[in-house]
Order: C-alpha cells, then sequence, then structure tokens
C-alpha cells in the first residue's frame, strides 16, 4: 500500500495545556512583570527622597556657612536668627546663650537691636531656660512621644505664635545657648532635624566668637571655672573653689608670718636750725638775704636802723662827761659825800653806754651757724617795724635732715630705738629711702590740732639723694616685728571691741 503522505503537525494552542505552558508559568510571568515594575517605582521614590534630602543637606551647610563667616559673636548670631527663620520659613527666630547660669537673649530675626526689657524678650528668655534647664527640645504642639515641661512655652505660644520649636545649643555635650523658632503651621520632623543639623554646625563657632568678644576678666573667670571644674567637678563649682580658697586663707593666715609695719605720716626736717631774732625794737634798714640763700657763719643777714640808738650813745656820752666833771670838782672842794654820788652816776652812765653800744653792734643780725636761709622773706619789707624777740630768720644745714614721724598711741608701744623703716614722700612717691629709729619720745602732742594724742619719732636717713628737700612730707613705716596675718588683718578690730566692751 503506498505510503499517505503525513499531516503536517497542528499548532499548538497557545492556551491549550497540552502545549506546555501552564498556569503557574503565567502567574510567575506577570508576577515578575510586577516585581521589575514595582522595584523600578521604589528607586525612584527613593531617589526622589535622596535627592531631598541631599537639597535640604545643601541648605543647611550653606546656611552655615553663611552663618560662622561673620566676624564677631553679634552679627554672627543674627545671622543665624535670620537664615534659620529663612530656611524654616518662621515668623521669627531668636538666639540665646548662657551668661552664668540663665540664658540671655542675643538676637531676633529681622532685628537690628535686642531690647531685653520689653514683655516678648522675657517671655522668651523664659522659654529658652526652660529648654536648657532641661536640657532637651521643647516642641509645640507637644510630642506625646517625648513629654517634656512646656509651661513657659505655652505661655509665649499664647502671646505669640502657636507652634514653637526651642532647640538647645551643645558645646560638648553641654548646652551654652539656645534657638527659637515659631510660626503658625506645625514644624515637621525634616524641618526639626534640619534646624538641629543647623545647630549642631554653628554652635562651636558661636562659642568661641562668644568667648572672644568677653572682656578680659570675664575671659579669665571663665577659663578659672572650667580648671576648677576638671579639678572638683561641674556642679557647684564656684562654691567649691570658693570654700577652698576660704580654706587656704585661713592656713596661710594663721600659719604664715608677716612684716608688722607701723604707718604714720612723716616729714623731712633739719637735725639743727638757728633762729636769728630781733635784739631790739626798730625798723627794718638793710636786707643782704634771702629765703634760700646759702650762707656761712658770722655773714651778714640784715641790718636794724640804728638812728636812735646812736642819739641815745651820744646823750649818754655827753652825760658821762658831765657827771666826770661834778666828780672832779668834788674832789677839789672835798666833799666825799657829793664826789660819791658822782661816781655813782658816772658808773650808770657807762653802764648805758656799754649797753646801747652792745645794741648798736647787734644791728646788722649775722648768721649763727652755716646753711641755707630755709625762713626769713624780708625784701619786699623794708622799713617794717620789728620788736624785741621777733623771730627774723631760720638758718639751717640741708646736708644733714632728719625724719620726724608722727605715731598713733595705739601703736607706739611697738616702736623702738634701733627699729628700721622706710618713707615716700608726697612729691616723689615711687622713690624708696630708709631711716633707723633713734630716738622716740615719752609724751603725746597736746591741743587741738590733727597731730593731738600722737608721739613724736625721729630718725636718720640712710643716704641724702640731691632731690630731697626740707620740709617735704610723706608716710613712713617701721619695720616692727613679724606677726601672723590673721593678727595683722584682725588686731585693730579686736583692740577696739576689747576698748568698747571693756574686755
Amino acid at each position: 500500500m503506498p505510503d499517505q503522505p503525513q499531516q503536517p503537525a497542528a499548532e499548538p494552542s497557545p492556551t491549550g495545556p497540552a502545549q506546555g505552558f501552564t498556569t503557574l508559568d503565567a502567574v510567575e510571568r506577570v508576577m515578575g512583570a510586577g516585581y521589575v515594575a514595582s522595584r523600578e517605582s521604589s528607586q525612584a521614590s527613593e531617589l526622589k527622597r535622596l535627592k531631598g534630602v541631599a537639597s535640604s543637606l545643601a541648605t543647611v551647610i550653606d546656611t552655615a556657612g553663611a552663618v560662622v563667616a561673620e566676624p564677631g559673636f553679634a552679627r554672627s548670631a543674627m545671622s543665624l536668627a535670620n537664615h534659620a527663620c529663612t530656611m524654616l520659613r518662621c515668623d521669627r527666630a531668636s538666639v540665646g546663650f548662657l551668661r552664668g547660669r540663665t540664658v540671655t537673649l542675643r538676637a531676633i530675626s529681622h532685628r537690628a537691636r535686642v531690647d531685653r526689657g520689653v514683655a516678648l524678650a522675657r517671655l522668651l528668655e523664659e522659654a529658652m531656660n526652660e529648654s536648657v534647664d532641661q536640657g532637651t527640645e521643647v516642641t509645640l504642639p507637644e510630642r506625646t512621644d517625648r513629654p517634656v515641661i512646656a509651661r513657659q512655652h505655652q505661655a509665649l505660644a499664647k502671646d505669640a505664635h502657636p507652634c514653637v520649636v526651642t532647640l538647645p545649643l551643645r558645646m560638648d555635650g553641654e548646652p551654652v545657648g539656645a534657638l527659637t523658632l515659631e510660626r503658625d503651621e506645625p514644624f515637621m520632623d525634616a524641618e526639626i532635624a534640619a534646624a538641629r543639623m543647623l545647630a549642631e554646625l554653628v554652635t562651636p563657632r558661636l562659642q568661641q566668637l562668644f568667648e572672644t568678644d568677653r572682656w578680659f576678666g570675664a575671659r579669665a573667670a571663665g577659663a578659672v571655672r572650667r580648671l576648677g571644674g576638671a579639678i572638683v567637678g561641674e556642679r557647684h563649682t564656684w562654691a567649691k573653689l570658693g570654700a577652698l580658697a576660704g580654706f587656704a586663707l585661713l592656713v596661710f593666715a594663721l600659719f604664715v608670718q608677716g612684716d608688722h609695719r607701723v604707718e604714720a605720716p612723716c616729714t623731712l626736717d633739719p637735725r639743727t636750725r638757728a633762729i636769728v631774732s630781733a635784739p631790739f625794737d626798730s625798723s627794718i634798714r638793710d636786707v643782704f638775704v634771702d629765703e634760700g640763700d646759702e650762707v656761712v657763719a658770722g655773714d651778714p643777714l640784715l641790718r636794724l636802723d640804728d638812728a636812735e640808738l646812736r642819739l641815745q650813745l651820744a646823750s649818754a656820752n655827753a652825760q658821762l662827761e658831765s657827771v666826770l666833771g661834778e666828780v672832779a670838782q668834788a674832789q677839789s672842794a672835798g666833799d666825799l659825800a657829793s664826789e660819791t654820788e658822782a661816781r655813782l652816776r658816772a658808773d650808770q652812765a657807762r653802764a648805758d653806754i656799754d649797753l646801747i653800744s652792745g645794741r648798736l653792734a647787734k644791728a646788722t643780725l649775722r648768721a649763727p651757724i652755716g646753711g641755707t636761709v630755709i625762713e626769713g622773706r624780708w625784701r619786699e619789707r623794708l622799713g617794717a617795724p620789728v620788736r624785741l624777740g621777733d623771730e627774723l630768720y631760720r638758718v639751717a644745714p640741708l646736708d644733714e635732715l632728719r625724719v620726724e614721724l608722727r605715731i598713733d598711741g595705739r601703736d607706739v608701744r611697738h616702736v623702738d630705738v634701733g627699729q628700721r623703716g622706710t618713707l615716700a614722700t608726697a612729691a616723689f612717691p615711687a622713690r624708696r629711702i630708709g631711716f633707723v629709729v633713734d630716738r622716740v619720745l615719752p609724751f603725746a602732742e597736746s591741743g587741738d590740732g590733727p597731730a593731738r594724742g600722737t608721739f613724736t619719732v625721729y630718725a636718720t636717713l640712710d643716704e641724702r639723694p640731691e632731690w630731697i628737700r626740707t620740709g617735704m612730707e610723706g608716710v613712713g613705716r617701721v619695720t616692727v616685728g613679724e606677726r601672723s596675718y590673721a593678727w595683722l588683718w584682725t588686731h585693730r578690730a579686736v583692740e577696739w571691741l576689747r576698748l568698747r566692751l571693756w574686755l
């Protein structure tokens, strides 16, 4: 039988199970296509999220760069407030910094000056302190996942914007300030995270500028506090340091000896001085020297008018001649009684002549010692009358000066001969001159002046500088021994109490 031509095989049906394509294969293919589409959608969403994060991060970094580029603390704080307000679409941003234990408002966005006396400034500072005291962020509306005390923030929101966020500005984990943000819409988590990142970036620079801009005393106090905190701990640092300093001061005062010095006003006077007085009543005729002139012993100083004395001398000589004539007549007459009487009157006349001659010899006043005329100004007073005993000149050798100290009665018991001291004059207070006590007067000054009740002590200078002058005044200190500093600091008060309470 001839072979029949074979019929071509029928094409398999795309849906028929008999062709080897099962329902499971179809489900797997659909699921694979869905997975690919889902993965592409997830990648696009992640890429979009990453782009948003990168954009936000770039904005934060740019903002931080603009803040830290400012040269001073005030400008940097103002820049932070302004840029934070703009970046986070706030109605107001404020920056505060710790001063001692409380936060002080330093900058408010878009305001050139901060007036801390207004109510808004007080509310902001109280809100910042509330956040810093708790050491955490405070957010309004409040979050249920992190309960905090927000009473001051509620008071701020009541008078201003309802949504508030305060972030502590931290340095080495410790709050140094606060950033407060306000607006009418709630803050998103991403916005708070951006603000937190901005605060972390700019706080070190703000702290550096804050320390630099403070005056030297505040910087020194801050350095001492940080050093003390490292030694005694961060809590109650000043109290602990004060207690340690007080204890050290007490030990020092009780066991360390210091020089006990008696201080008193002093005057530099010549050791020797001579006074030239009027020998009789007269008037000034000639003046040969004036104050400040150098003289030697015997130099003429001043001449008094002696015309009247010369008349008296002539009269006395005439009287003597007359009496001597009477004596001769009595002798020739042999009248012994008359002769005796005449001789007595002749002796009286001679005595008068001697007296007048002596006064004439003293009409020219002479320097009794060599030295300098320290008192006596008569050139402009020629013809002025003087009386017997009037002081006309004082002459003293200025190469021998002594110190006259007026010691208070409470201290004189400590002063003795041989003790050393130093003095400084009012004219040259920076220059010191040593001296040695050589005499202590045993009685106090009397009278009603400022020296009443003081004791006079004399001392000899170790040297005589060229600049020193007689009559200079100053202050002298006599070293009388060593005592503990506790006694030196308290003996005046103790003595006063003993005197008043009769202890």
